[in-house]
């Protein structure tokens, strides 16, 4: 029993102070990673790589594959409601308040001094993270020819439908095409 209180525990402060969105939860879920022995660095990058193309945010998808690798189901069930309970109380009392809270002064303010540090967050982790890889040999500085092409292809596609039609492709799209590349190119490479 204790074990699942701590493993609540962990994910319920990743949760609450998670400010941002997905990608400022992974320096919170990597300490909850580190602590638990469960994720390596690339494992931890090779997740999110998966969870980008599957529903759910990183950090819900990040708790629950910590706590089945921990404690199978019920420890993905705690992981995942700690993570997602602080956000739903703030959003319930936020919903209630909502039109007062956002033109509070200092609310404006607050949000206004959190969207720098959450950028930097990002950022730090991002590039934290690829020094990492980078210093590890598990990956030898191999580029993959296979996921190199598959970029291009999207990248040619994103920029040739923003030149032409002046408009951004959308996510869902994007993700589409790039696994249409990536199945396409897989079968006959």
């Amino acid at each position: 029993m204790i074990k699942y209180l701590k493993l609540f525990y962990d994910f319920i402060i990743v949760g609450a102070f998670s400010f941002g969105g997905a990608y400022s939860a992974i320096p919170l879920v990597k300490d909850v990673a580190d602590k638990y022995s469960v994720l390596s660095n690339e494992a931890i990058a090779d997740f999110i790589a998966i969870s980008e193309s599957t529903p759910g945010s990183i950090g819900v998808n990040l708790a629950t594959f910590i706590g089945t690798t921990l404690y199978n189901l019920p420890g993905a069930i705690i992981a995942t409601f700690a993570e997602v309970l602080p956000a739903f109380l703030i959003m319930l009392v936020v919903s209630i308040y909502f039109s007062k809270v956002l033109q509070n002064e200092k609310v404006k303010f607050v949000l206004s001094v959190i969207r720098p540090c959450i950028i930097g967050i990002i950022m730090s982790i991002g590039i934290y993270m690829v020094i990492e890889i980078l210093n590890d040999n598990v990956y030898s500085y191999h580029i993959d020819f296979k996921s190199l092409v598959v970029f291009i292809c999207i990248l040619l596609i994103v920029i040739a439908y923003k030149i032409s039609l002046k408009k951004s492709l959308g996510a869902i799209s994007i993700i589409i095409i790039g696994a249409f590349f990536g199945i396409a190119i897989n079968t006959f490479m």
